[in-house]
């Protein structure tokens, strides 16, 4: 199944295609049969950047740029600008509405507002004035597009950073599989219960993977509050990896504390594994606290610039 974006892509540029040639069917100057013979050019290019994702690498290259998505959708924005000179004024009194929608989500209220006066003013008069729709939505992609490139961005930011931790914690847990005095979870000298009586090499892991349940079963907080996300750029994903990620480090961190006695201790020193494991899911489920503020900047990120985010 493709992505949501091909999909809304190729279906635009099917619409599109049945515009250009209703327009080509009129009478056209040799100017207006170029815009239209563009548009077509326009057309084919979005077409072929939805239709061939290309190998593997090309294809993370172009995800992680954004390369492919911004030409497609920008191959259908031009063509639907050169289509605003050669449709006929009776299908461009059409366009406005839907216009005026796309504006109060991705314009300023103020803006928008501006841009509203003008249109009804435009719309009331006896000719069309191609060059305000033109100029109009001009704008609308041009905002369209800084949102877009704001969303891809925060999303990369989180993958990194996600990327980061998972390495290191990947790193301790094979170094305390091979050497398990390496971020020992067991008190020295071995007089208490720990893990059913000793901490095997295994121990990281298996902290660090109770700790990723929490984290995403505390995801759920960010799904609970979820919309509709946007067909380009999608945060939700990297968020909820983020939040697994850091819950398997909250999880390991916590049972350090622990075990140490520096913050509390197990009931009745109980160490058992199943005590400790508890309290890495609770440390794990914890990690809210700390990713809450990257889930307040993907809200206000998600919601367009008109608009206020929840």
């Amino acid at each position: 199944m493709p992505p949501a974006w091909r999909a809304e892509v190729l279906a635009r540029v099917h619409d599109m295609r049945g515009r250009a040639l209703v327009a080509a069917q009129g009478q056209l100057s040799a100017q207006d049969q170029a815009r239209v013979a563009a548009v077509g050019h326009l057309l084919d290019g979005a077409e072929a950047a939805a239709a061939k994702p290309g190998w593997w690498g090309r294809r993370f290259a172009a995800w992680w740029s954004g390369s492919t998505i911004d030409y497609a959708w920008d191959s259908v924005q031009r063509a639907e600008l050169a289509l605003i000179d050669v449709v006929p004024e009776a299908e461009l009194y059409g366009t406005v509405a839907p216009l005026l929608r796309w504006m109060r989500q991705v314009l300023p209220e103020r803006e928008a507002e501006a841009w509203r006066e003008k249109l009804e003013r435009w719309t009331s008069a006896d000719r069309v004035q191609r060059d305000v729709l033109r100029q109009a939505l001009g704008d609308v992609i041009a905002a369209n597009r800084d949102w877009h490139s704001s969303l891809r961005a925060f999303r990369n930011v989180i993958l990194c950073a996600a990327t980061g931790l998972a390495l290191l914690l990947v790193l301790l847990s094979g170094w305390h599989l091979a050497n398990n005095s390496i971020v020992p979870l067991c008190p020295s000298g071995g007089t208490a219960a720990c893990f059913g009586g000793s901490s095997s090499g295994k121990t990281v892991i298996e902290v660090e993977l109770v700790g990723m349940l929490g984290g995403l079963l505390g995801s759920a907080f960010l799904l609970g509050k979820l919309r509709k996300p946007p067909a380009r750029y999608n945060v939700l994903l990297p968020q909820i990896v983020l939040k697994a990620v850091t819950g398997a480090a909250a999880a390991l961190v916590g049972v350090l504390f622990v075990q140490s006695g520096l913050v509390l201790s197990p009931p009745h020193q109980d160490r058992s594994a199943a005590v400790l494991l508890a309290y890495a899911f609770t440390f794990g489920f914890s990690q809210q606290l700390l990713t809450q503020l990257v889930d307040r900047q993907s809200r206000t990120l998600l919601a367009p610039p008109g608009k206020t985010a929840a």
